[in-house]
């Protein structure tokens, strides 16, 4: 009893977990990691975007984006571009917490699979790299993320506060 019990507790958090989400999403992309590349302008941020992929030439444009929009809401990143004498920002996940995935989970999985976070994701031209890593791939990409419009539609969507709900 206590195996069964065991097994489907194991499945059930396998299932629930927060990358979850990121897989279904992009089943090419196995990790992501994202960092500054420079200051943006109007609301909006220059990144870097890295994903490790099995192969290097599945990956799409749309993919990465995700994976940028991915990491931005949830994880958030560094930035040591824009700072000088070894100093960095850190730039706070936009949603706020881990959690949020799993708490709007339905709208998180359309919102990726629609196709609709391209909306706030301009890639750089030329700037995309692949490198051997081992097995597998790192594929890069510069790419600028409209953050101002992107937390202004979550707020509206009740995915997230707004700045000033708290006073």
């Amino acid at each position: 009893m206590r195996k069964i019990v065991a097994a489907l507790l194991s499945i059930f958090i396998a299932a629930a977990s927060p990358f979850a989400l990121a897989k279904e999403k992009a089943p090419n992309v196995l990790e992501e990691y994202l960092e500054g590349a420079g200051a943006g302008n109007n609301g909006s941020a220059n990144v870097k975007i890295t994903v490790v992929a099995k192969k290097a030439d599945k990956v799409t444009d749309s993919e990465l984006g995700a994976a940028a929009i991915h990491a931005m809401l949830f994880k958030g990143y560094t930035d040591s571009s824009t700072c000088g004498f070894g100093t960095s920002t850190n730039h706070a996940a936009l949603a706020g917490s881990p959690t949020a995935e799993m708490e709007h989970g339905d709208y998180f999985k359309h919102f990726f699979e629609s196709g609709s976070h391209m909306g706030y994701v301009q890639l750089v031209e030329n700037t995309r790299r692949v490198v051997k890593y081992g097995k597998q791939y790192k594929v890069s990409c510069q790419l600028t993320v409209n953050t101002a419009q992107l937390r202004r539609d979550l707020e509206k969507q009740g995915v997230i506060r707004g700045l000033n709900s708290g006073w």
